[in-house]
């Protein structure tokens, strides 16, 4: 098959391998996954006399019509019919809330809700007199509200709640395994998407009724079944070497992006230009790179060359000691407060050495770290409404002020929070 010759390529990326399942279901239920089948095996048809007898209903037979989303071409082997034709759903059972039990006991039957079909199931049980809905192991359903509309599950053998629909259709005509990859295609799961975009997010009898569904002889559905299985394992293979792969990627950069930090960094950094367009293509490892190019700023190895082309420049500790000046003037004009007097930084603080004319020192050495505003009090005269800042309105290295909210603060406490340009910003906790 010559998709398979891509694979590889394809699942180059995790968030590819979903995308590449919904490819492959929407070529399996157009036919053509099939096609060679269809070849080998022209005396497989539609049995139309069967079809007829199967259903009581006037059979909708298409070819060109389009309806909604529907835009599904499909062999001349086949037929599309309406879902109306086709299905019954059958909604499921909520009994009261009092009825529900968490554990199994005689004449008591489990309740499936969509948290049962997930990785976190929490049975619940009511009894059985309380619902009429059953569902089995034989059964196709589908999320029928909110967030898990269109999600598609096999049966279990139980009753099912009100979120979920359970389809009821001839199996004489249509295998289980087919019909649930009818519905997980990016054909219906289109459909499910423009439901969520309603003030109600949900669908009704009406609007499956509408839609039309690809049917190929039974022995083709069994085909499709098989060569999609096929390809599965082939997707989940390859999605676990990609994952592999990308660990080990991740790993050497790690590695690599420690060693520039610790060594020599030009040299480092020559070694890993020669596998920057390989190395980093994915979110997490760019992310690595910059905290990396910052941690190499911190420590003086992005400017070596400019300290040995300006041997003349001010040492750092005279530029701490005017900054310690100044501070110290605003404390006698009042404009901040008097800091208690921090220690000395000890050998066991230092985390790497620094280049000649740096210094370690304290952050509060060089600045003044203030708390924000807060509330002011209602018996408050002076009080005036401003705009303020919050976490949400904090991004890293940017604000977002599109969702400002304001607060009514005191006129001394205004003046004495008031941002000023180049002030820093920064999230406590």
């Amino acid at each position: 098959m010559q998709l398979l010759k891509h694979f590889k390529e394809l699942t180059i990326r995790p968030k590819n391998v979903k995308e590449l399942e919904g490819l492959i279901l929407q070529l399996a239920i157009q036919g053509k996954l099939t096609a060679n089948w269809r070849t080998d095996n022209p005396e497989v048809k539609l049995d139309n006399e069967k079809l007829i007898e199967i259903s009581e209903k006037n059979l909708a037979f298409l070819t060109k019509e389009s309806n909604g989303i529907d835009q599904l071409d499909v062999p001349s082997t086949w037929l599309k019919l309406k879902f109306k034709t086709l299905f019954e759903m059958q909604g499921g059972s909520q009994p009261p809330k009092a009825m529900f039990s968490s554990t199994e006991k005689d004449g008591y039957i489990q309740l499936y809700q969509i948290r049962d079909f997930g990785k976190r199931p929490v049975p619940v049980y009511v009894p059985e007199d309380s619902v009429s809905k059953r569902c089995t192991e034989e059964d196709v359903m589908i999320g029928r509200y909110g967030a898990s509309i269109g999600k598609i599950f096999y049966g279990k053998n139980g009753a099912y709640n009100v979120a979920l629909v359970r389809l009821i259709w001839s199996r004489e005509l249509l295998e289980q395994n087919f019909v649930y990859q009818i519905f997980s295609s990016f054909y219906m799961q289109e459909f499910f998407q423009n439901c969520t975009r309603s003030a109600q997010a949900g669908f009704n009898k009406t609007d499956m009724g509408k839609l039309n569904i690809p049917i190929p002889p039974l022995e083709e559905q069994k085909e499709i079944v098989k060569v999609v299985e096929t390809l599965f394992k082939e997707v989940e293979q390859l999605e676990q070497l990609t994952v592999a792969r990308i660990s080990l990627k991740e790993d050497f950069v790690t590695s690599a992006l420690n060693q520039l930090t610790t060594n020599n960094a030009k040299q480092e950094w020559t070694f890993l230009q020669d596998h920057f367009k390989s190395v980093f293509n994915e979110t997490i490892n760019i992310k690595k790179l910059r905290e990396t190019v910052l941690q190499l700023a911190v420590q003086g190895k992005l400017t070596a060359d400019w300290r040995a082309n300006n041997p003349d420049n001010e040492d750092a500790s005279v530029l701490l000691k005017r900054i310690q000046e100044e501070k110290a003037q605003l404390i006698i004009d009042k404009k901040i407060k008097k800091e208690k007097a921090l220690p000395l930084i000890t050998k066991e603080e230092i985390p790497y050495e620094l280049p000649e004319g740096w210094v370690w020192c304290r952050l509060e050495d060089l600045t003044s770290i203030t708390g924000g505003v807060t509330k002011g009090k209602r018996n408050q005269t002076d009080l005036i409404n401003i705009p303020y800042l919050r976490v949400a309105n904090v991004q890293r290295g940017f604000l977002n002020l599109e969702l400002m909210k304001e607060i009514l603060v005191s006129k001394t406490d205004f003046k004495k929070y008031q941002l000023k340009r180049n002030d820093l910003l920064m999230i406590e906790g």
